[in-house]
């Protein structure tokens, strides 16, 4: 696990998420602010530094973890719910909201984050994370 510190200037902010980005696609796990609380951050898709986050966390298997996403694109991606729910939501996203629904087929989702078909999504309101 890393740890960074998000330093003040829009050029190291910028090689600091590079990083980042470059350490979550390479499967490692990191510790990173978000709108409410750091949290330790893994590439979904990486089935090992999904299992490291529970470790870290220890956390039981049965309770998955919530996923992040950008924006609303791609919450569409991986919940399988009506255009009129996002509308709806739109006053409280991003920000400190977890929204539970029903994951899309397609979606590509680890069991890690999936309980009974469904996932668990933030769309948190800090800008580095919205990227």
């Amino acid at each position: 696990m890393l740890l960074y510190t998000m330093p003040s200037g829009t050029e190291r902010t910028k090689k600091v998420l590079t990083k980042a980005c470059e350490l979550l696609r390479a499967g490692e796990v990191i510790y990173f602010p978000t709108d409410t609380l750091p949290g330790l951050l893994a590439w979904v898709s990486i089935e090992d530094a999904v299992g490291r986050v529970f470790r870290a966390k220890r956390r039981p298997r049965g309770v998955p973890l919530p996923i992040g996403v950008s924006g609303t694109g791609q919450l569409l991606e991986v919940l399988d719910i009506p255009g009129g729910v996002i509308s709806a939501l739109k006053d409280f996203i991003p920000g400190p909201l977890t929204i539970v629904g029903p994951a899309r087929d397609d979606a590509d989702l680890p069991e890690e984050v999936l309980k009974d078909g469904e996932v668990a999504v933030r769309v948190p309101g800090y800008p580095p994370l919205m990227l």
